[in-house]
């Protein structure tokens, strides 16, 4: 009997062992190929969840040559980080100087050109300047680490505060995000933002970090409870080598403190963010808020997909934010 409990205690053992090993090392890989910045070329674990864009690659292929076109009028600024990196953005001035700005923050292993192609001309258009920049750990700006919003709204404060210095107090600044940059406006709401930030848009973006990465992996990977186990094991690395953890910050808990108007949209066929996620902050937000979900539109592409309702919304919200 003796013999007995002892094999069973060592199978035990070992069998932890074994279980904590493997989760350290999925962990860990899971670590390295989601939250570290990526190599030109590299794809993510979820590119093949977004939508490719394919049907709108003469749009997007324009909105690149208009780029192009804007760099003789186009600023390259730099500003400092609060933990001493310089992340770099482009600031396009409208025809006619109104003080009116969009700030645009990018998604998830993209940059603010990439993203924003079509969007910039919009808003440079209707008359706004447009501030494109490259979150940490993207493009020019420098970092090692992907902060999923955590880390960036922080960033994000920090354009807000060189846009309204640039213009002395004497502008009007809207933030638009898309996706994570989405998640990365609404998480800076609650910060002490100055009153020229006058509304914000987020675009598909997801209640909190530990949130997505829980739903990415009781979808994508089928795991049951060993995935709860891995996001538990992804919070404490990236605690211990980012700095930060995935529910130190949350967008629905954000815009539950702030009071800048916020319009929310989100593509009612998104299978990277899910659209319930837009409803829970919508009804979390204690501000003048709008909702908009569009019908048949993928993560991230709703503009594309009813582009001449997108903009006419966009800019019915500027004004009402404005009065």
């Amino acid at each position: 009997m003796k013999r007995k409990k002892s094999k069973l205690k060592k199978l035990i053992k070992y069998s932890v062992l074994t279980a904590g090993t493997a989760t350290a090392v999925t962990s860990g890989v899971f670590f390295k190929k989601v939250f570290c910045r990526k190599k030109p070329g590299e794809k993510s674990l979820w590119d093949e969840e977004a939508p490719s864009f394919e049907n709108y690659r003469h749009q997007i292929a324009e909105g690149k040559e208009w780029l192009k076109e804007m760099e003789p009028e186009s600023e390259y600024v730099m500003i400092r980080s609060f933990d001493g990196l310089m992340l770099d953005g482009r600031f396009i001035p409208a025809e006619e100087e109104t003080g009116k700005t969009v700030l645009a923050v990018h998604g998830y292993t993209s940059t603010g050109e990439k993203d924003y192609a079509v969007l910039a001309r919009f808003f440079h258009d209707a008359g706004y300047n447009v501030l494109l920049v490259d979150n940490r750990a993207h493009g020019a700006s420098e970092g090692k680490y992907i902060g999923f919003g955590c880390l960036d709204r922080e960033d994000c404060y920090r354009w807000v505060q060189y846009l309204n210095n640039r213009f002395h107090g004497n502008c009007e600044i809207f933030l638009h995000g898309i996706s994570m940059g989405a998640a990365t406006v609404l998480m800076t709401s609650e910060l002490n933002l100055p009153p020229s930030v006058k509304g914000i848009i987020a675009d598909c973006g997801y209640t909190s970090p530990r949130d997505e990465f829980t739903e990415r992996m009781k979808e994508r990977e089928k795991s049951g409870p060993f995935g709860n186990v891995i996001v538990a094991a992804l919070n404490l690395i990236c605690r211990v080598v980012a700095g930060y953890g995935l529910s130190d910050c949350s967008s629905s808990e954000a815009v539950a403190r702030t009071q800048i108007p916020v319009f929310l949209i989100h593509g009612e066929e998104d299978r990277v963010v899910p659209v319930r996620m837009a409803r829970e902050i919508y009804r979390a937000c204690a501000s003048k808020k709008k909702l908009w979900i569009v019908k048949g539109a993928g993560h991230a592409e709703s503009f594309y997909y009813a582009q001449e309702e997108y903009e006419q919304r966009v800019l019915e919200f500027f004004e009402e934010c404005r009065r």
